[in-house]
C-alpha cells in the first residue's frame, strides 16, 4: 500500500509540540533551570559580550525571543564591526554556540520525557485521525522529539517514515541550530550554519512535496529561516502556469487568526497570494484555538477535513483493489 501513499505528507513544527503540552518554545527553554544554570550563571562567558551576551540580552528585552533569528542579528552586528575590530570574538562565539545547543539538547530531552500531554487537543485528535486511516506514508517534523514515542503515548500504532529535518534529540543524533544556507555569513562563523553539523543529513522534502497531492501541515509558522524549504513549492502552487504546478489538497493547522495572519504575510512578503493558493489548490487554515473553544466554523472545516481524509483513504483502498 505504500506506493500509493507516498503522495500524500504530514508535516510538523513546534506548535504540534505545543498543542500537545509541551514546554517546548524558546521562551520556555529561557525560563528554565537549564538556561539558568549553563546560560545565566555563566559570568566567565557572559563577560565576553558575545553571543552568549546577545541571547540573554534578547531573552530580557522580549519574552518571546527566537534563538535562531537573534543568531543571525548578532552575526550581522559583527558584520558591522568587523572593519575597525575584525572578528574578534569568533573562536569564543564558537564555545557559547555548542553551550547553547548542548543546553537547549538537555532542556528538551528532559521536557519530552516528563511533560504532562494536555487532553483532547487539537494536535492529538488530528493525529490520531490521520495516522488511523494509514493517509500519510511520511511525516517530516522541524521539531526534535520523538514522533514514535509521542504516537506511542497517545496510544497511535501506525509508524510511517519519519525525517527530521534539523536533528533530534536521539542519543546517537544531535539537533541541528543556526542559520540556513541562503544567508551569507562571514567565514568566521560558518559553523553556524546548519549544514556544517555532521548530524545535517539529506532528505527529499522538496522532491516530496513536488510529487505529494495532499500536504498537511500542523503548527509549522512556515517563515523565517526555514520559509526557504517551502518557498519553491508555494510559488508554484500560486501559479497554474508553473513548471509543475497541479491543484493540489493542502492544509495548515496554526493557532489562531494572528497565528494565520503572520503565515500569510509571510507569503506575501515572499512574492506568493494567498488568494491564489486559494484558488488553484483546496487550501485552507484551520484554527486549532477556535476549535478548540467550540467555533462553529472551525468546527465545521475540521469535520470536513475529517471527510476529506477518510475520503482520500476510501480512494487509496478502491485504487489498489482496482490495480489486483
Amino acid at each position: 500500500m505504500t506506493g500509493y501513499r507516498k503522495n500524500r505528507l504530514l508535516i510538523l513544527g513546534n506548535g504540534f509540540d505545543v498543542d500537545l503540552g509541551m514546554k517546548s518554545k524558546y521562551s520556555d527553554f529561557a525560563k528554565s533551570k537549564v538556561w539558568q544554570e549553563k546560560i545565566e550563571n555563566n559570568a566567565l562567558m557572559l563577560s565576553r559580550n558575545g553571543l552568549l551576551r546577545a541571547l540573554v540580552d534578547a531573552k530580557d528585552k522580549d519574552a518571546w525571543f527566537d534563538i535562531e533569528s537573534t543568531m543571525m542579528h548578532y552575526i550581522r552586528k559583527q558584520e558591522e564591526q568587523h572593519e575597525a575590530n575584525g572578528y574578534q570574538l569568533a573562536s569564543t562565539d564558537r564555545e557559547e554556540y555548542q553551550v547553547i545547543c548542548s543546553a537547549l539538547k538537555e532542556y528538551l530531552s528532559d521536557e519530552s520525557e516528563t511533560f504532562h500531554m494536555k487532553n483532547d487537543s487539537v494536535a492529538e485528535i488530528a493525529f490520531k485521525d490521520l495516522m488511523e486511516v494509514g493517509l500519510f506514508h511520511k511525516i517530516y517534523t522541524f521539531n526534535y522529539t520523538d514522533i514514535n514515542d509521542l504516537a506511542d503515548r497517545l496510544g497511535v500504532h501506525a509508524q510511517p517514515e519519519v525525517c527530521h529535518v534539523h536533528g533530534s534529540l536521539a542519543q546517537d543524533d544531535d539537533i541541528i541550530l543556526g542559520v540556513e544556507g541562503e544567508h551569507i555569513i562571514p567565514k568566521d562563523y560558518k559553523f553556524m550554519y546548519k549544514s556544517s553539523s555532521k548530524y545535517y543529513r539529506s532528505n527529499n522534502l522538496y522532491e516530496d512535496l513536488n510529487s505529494a497531492n495532499e500536504i498537511v501541515f500542523f503548527g509549522h509558522s512556515i517563515n523565517g529561516m526555514d520559509f526557504v524549504y517551502f518557498h519553491h513549492f508555494f510559488k508554484v502552487q500560486s501559479d497554474d502556469e508553473a513548471t509543475g504546478y497541479k491543484r493540489k489538497y493542502i492544509r495548515i493547522f496554526t493557532y489562531n487568526n494572528d497565528s494565520a495572519d503572520d503565515i500569510k504575510y509571510s507569503l506575501r512578503e515572499n512574492g506568493i497570494q494567498p488568494n491564489k493558493l486559494y484558488a488553484l489548490n483546496n487550501f485552507d487554515v484551520i484554527l486549532c484555538k477556535d476549535l478548540e473553544n467550540g467555533d462553529k466554523f472551525e468546527m465545521k472545516k475540521y469535520e470536513e477535513f475529517k471527510k476529506d481524509i477518510s475520503r482520500m483513504s476510501t480512494s487509496t483502498i478502491h485504487t489498489i483493489a482496482n490495480s489486483l
